[in-house]
């Protein structure tokens, strides 16, 4: 493996310390990765401008893997919206395909995806979802899947993918 890259984004009212994202980056940097865990701003408040520019100051290329959970995967394909490079692969977990009712997130959703540029950024997606999530259900993943044309992986759970076993990332990006 030659100079592979992950970006893992946390989603809404969380952080890089909460759910599987620091067992994820210790198991990916042993793998050889070099492992970034960015803490977004405005976690309860979250601004998608904000978050697009930490995305960006990364400078993701055709050589990353974009991990979004929740929010952040929403952040991922709205990134991937206004770039001008291409991202080797993006996966999103449990990521919502509209507002849920929640307004805090609203402005995350001000715009429609636009699905042919967000596929032209990146060379393959993935999509991971609970088959009981309370949070986001199973129909944003199996609309994100259609969109992208992308293998949508079904897990069982009621955790909103708050816990999950990495091999199944591992999985996917191998």
């Amino acid at each position: 493996m030659t100079n592979k890259t992950i970006l893992i984004l946390h989603g809404w009212e969380s952080n890089p310390r909460e759910h599987w994202y620091k067992s994820a980056k210790e198991k990916f940097e042993k793998m050889g990765y070099t492992v970034y865990t960015p803490e977004l701003p405005g976690a309860y408040f979250p601004k998608l401008a904000q978050w697009i520019e930490i995305i960006a100051s990364f400078h993701p290329n055709e050589n990353w893997i974009l991990i979004g959970h929740s929010l952040g995967g929403v952040a991922c394909l709205k990134y991937l919206e206004n770039c001008d490079t291409k991202v080797g692969q993006t996966i999103i977990l449990a990521s919502p395909f509209d507002t849920v009712n929640l307004g805090a997130i609203n402005n995350f959703f001000e715009a429609d995806f636009n699905f042919k540029k967000i596929r032209e950024n990146c060379a393959k997606f993935d999509a991971i979802y609970e088959d009981n999530d309370p949070a986001v259900p199973l129909n944003h993943g199996q609309k994100f899947a259609e969109k992208l044309n992308c293998k949508l992986t079904i897990v069982k759970g009621y955790t909103h993918l708050g816990t999950m076993d990495i091999n199944i990332l591992e999985n996917i990006i191998k």
